[in-house]
Formats: C-alpha cells, sequence, structure tokens
C-alpha cells in the first residue's frame, strides 16, 4: 500500500472512531438526562403522595388523651399549642413536651417519629380532622431549650411505599418544619 492509501484508510477509521464517539456522548447525555427526569418524578410523587406535618393550630379541643385514661389539657404548661409557642424554661427535666400535629397531606399509615434514632412517642386521633392529627411528645431538657434537632418521620404511604421524611424542631418551642424531601419552589 501506498502512503495516500494508508491516510486515506486512517482518515476513514478516524472519521468512524470519530461517529461512535458523538454516538456514545448523545446516548450518555439522553440516559443522563432520563435519569434526571425520573429523580424529579420521584421527588415529586414522595411529596405528592405523603403526610405534611405542621403544628396544629386547632382551638377547637380542650384535652388531649394521652393514652392510659389520661389527658393533656391545653392549659398545662407542657402543652405546645394555640396558647402557647414555647414551654417555661423553669419546667424540670424530663417533663413531657406535647405537640398536637394537624396532617396538611395525604392519610399515611405505621407513622413513626425518631429523634438522634430515639423513638418518639406519638398517639394519633382517628377522629378523620385534618386540624388535629394527634400528638408527639418528648421528654424536655432544659440545656436543648431552642436547639434545632432533626425529627424523622418514617410511614407508609397510601400506594404501600415505605417513606421517610426529616422534619426540623426547635427543642420546646412550637416549630415542626419539613426539610427533607424539601417543599417546591
Amino acid at each position: 500500500m501506498t502512503a495516500i492509501e494508508l491516510s486515506v484508510v486512517a482518515i476513514g477509521w478516524l472519521g468512524t472512531l470519530v461517529g461512535w464517539l458523538y454516538e456514545w456522548r448523545a446516548k450518555r447525555r439522553e440516559r443522563a438526562a432520563k435519569e434526571t427526569a425520573d429523580a424529579a418524578l420521584d421527588a415529586a410523587q414522595n411529596r405528592a403522595d405523603a403526610a405534611f406535618f405542621i403544628p396544629s393550630v386547632a382551638k377547637s379541643f380542650g384535652m388531649l388523651p394521652c393514652g392510659d385514661g389520661k389527658v393533656w389539657h391545653v392549659a398545662n404548661s407542657n402543652v405546645l399549642c394555640y396558647a402557647r409557642d414555647a414551654v417555661p424554661r423553669d419546667i424540670p427535666a424530663g417533663t413531657p413536651v406535647v405537640l398536637p400535629l394537624a396532617n396538611d397531606g395525604e392519610e399515611v399509615y405505621g407513622v413513626t417519629f425518631a429523634k438522634l434514632g430515639i423513638s418518639m412517642r406519638s398517639i394519633r386521633y382517628t377522629d378523620g380532622e385534618r386540624h388535629l392529627w394527634g400528638i408527639l411528645e418528648y421528654p424536655f431538657d432544659p440545656a436543648s431549650f431552642g436547639q434545632r434537632e432533626i425529627v424523622e418521620v418514617h410511614f407508609e404511604s397510601r400506594k404501600g411505599f415505605q417513606r421517610i421524611h426529616r422534619y426540623a424542631m426547635e427543642h420546646g418551642r412550637r416549630q415542626f418544619v419539613r426539610i427533607d424531601p424539601p417543599l417546591p419552589v
């Protein structure tokens, strides 16, 4: 083969290689775009098919059943409600802080709350009212008052998917805000 023939063959192979490279990059971009779209759809489904807990603003309740025939009354200083945004700092350590919650999202099942991997007591009311879903209890720690804490909420969606959402709260204050998955902008 002459040098000209060799260069023509080399140019042909080079052209084929460049074509394969462009095709490979295009397929890789398509795959990445599909994965991004699937992740966005998954995140939207995770938000849509889930509970959305917020501190209750209901004024219609006066007593909250807490099991064993006992009740928490909204007049108690450890009950965070429409009338009280924070517990007094002088309540004894270990006193249960009671946070009434509302569910502004979908109905879910098997709900559990955990802070730092430690289970938190929750009592669900089944009256079907969205303005009062139930209560969340945790022991008061004066040294942690006002500090941000992350609460993991484990539940089963109405379609049977197991989900975990994360909420931020301030110890001893009436705050409970979902942080993961993030709220749509």
